[in-house]
């Protein structure tokens, strides 16, 4: 892995830190927040830390994430507060619903929790429902074991945490939530927005995705696995509408950005824009893909090439 620096113009200006296992070094980074106005935060799920950098590449030490539970990997980094604090998601992972639930739909209890700098342990700020998942096996080597899946299209409860502010939405419909730093529900934002009904050929759409995905990681897992996974998406579970919200982010000027939940055969994205009390300012529609980063005048949408599966990060500018 490597993370590199890339200027206004879409250009690779340096490069931060390498991989290794010593200090400064990181083997899986999966976020990449900023902390105050001159120090990064590389979260390395694999070495459970934080790696602290300048904006400049310099090295500036490293935080400990502890773990949670018998999980060997500490909880989802969501964001940082201007205190320092991190703010984290503990998914659960259980392949059955809690007692009396359906094992065709259920949603596991999901704690959102925080990590003062420098802190042993997490504190609950609040908890929602997680992922809708079902429950399914995994084979290999004439051994099968349970496990969860997500539902197709299902609910994915999504959080953003901004400067001042942590925003929630279930995602079933849009109703977003925002609640303080520690965790106080503010106010609850609504919009009458209705969902999408899920077609077939968007069930179509979500196996040959995730099919060409499988075929890429062929040489890092046994063939039996890869095989094995992509026969199981004929079996996928799908919701029959899709997310009211498909994706939170917020920016520098700790206004949130909610996509409007849409097709994978969509041509187009469409963003709803709350500033920091919530209040609506306007929408945006975009190319299809993820909303990688938004910031003052510029955002970064993350595109895959569908022929080769390359992704592209693409530099849009726009005025508020």
């Amino acid at each position: 892995p490597q993370m590199m620096v890339i200027d206004t113009l879409g250009k690779k200006s340096g490069i931060i830190g390498r991989s290794g296992e010593g200090p400064g070094e990181y083997r899986l980074v999966t976020a990449l927040l900023q902390l105050g106005s001159d120090t990064l935060l590389a979260f390395d799920m694999m070495r459970r830390k934080g790696i602290l950098f300048g904006l400049d590449g310099s090295s500036r030490g490293e935080r400990d994430f502890p773990t949670v539970g018998s999980l060997p990997i500490a909880p989802t980094i969501l964001g940082v507060l201007n205190d320092g604090t991190t703010i984290h998601r503990g998914d659960g992972l259980s392949p059955k619903p809690e007692a009396g639930g359906d094992p065709n739909s259920y949603q596991l209890p999901l704690p959102i929790v925080a990590l003062i700098p420098g802190g042993a342990r997490y504190d609950t700020l609040f908890m929602v429902k997680g992922i809708e998942m079902y429950s399914s096996t995994i084979s290999a080597g004439g051994q099968t074991a349970a496990i969860p899946r997500q539902i197709g299209f299902g609910k994915v409860p999504q959080l953003a945490v901004g400067p001042e502010a942590i925003w929630f939405t279930p995602s079933d419909k849009f109703e977003i939530h925002r609640r303080s730093t520690g965790g106080a529900l503010l106010d609850v934002i609504r919009l009458d927005l209705p969902t999408r009904e899920v077609t077939d050929a968007d069930k179509a759409e979500f196996k040959r995705v995730l099919t060409e995905a499988l075929g890429r990681v062929r040489s890092m897992a046994p063939a039996e696995i890869i095989d094995g996974e992509i026969k199981k998406l004929d079996e996928t579970k799908f919701a029959k509408h899709f997310p009211a919200v498909g994706q939170m982010q917020v920016d520098p000027t700790g206004a949130l950005w909610a996509n409007i939940g849409s097709s994978p055969l969509d041509s187009t994205t469409t963003w709803a824009i709350f500033d920091p009390t919530g209040a609506l300012q306007g929408r945006v529609t975009l190319p299809k893909g993820g909303l990688f980063a938004v910031g003052k005048d510029r955002l970064v949408i993350r595109r895959e090439d569908p022929a080769t599966g390359l992704v592209r990060l693409e530099v849009w500018g726009f005025t508020r």
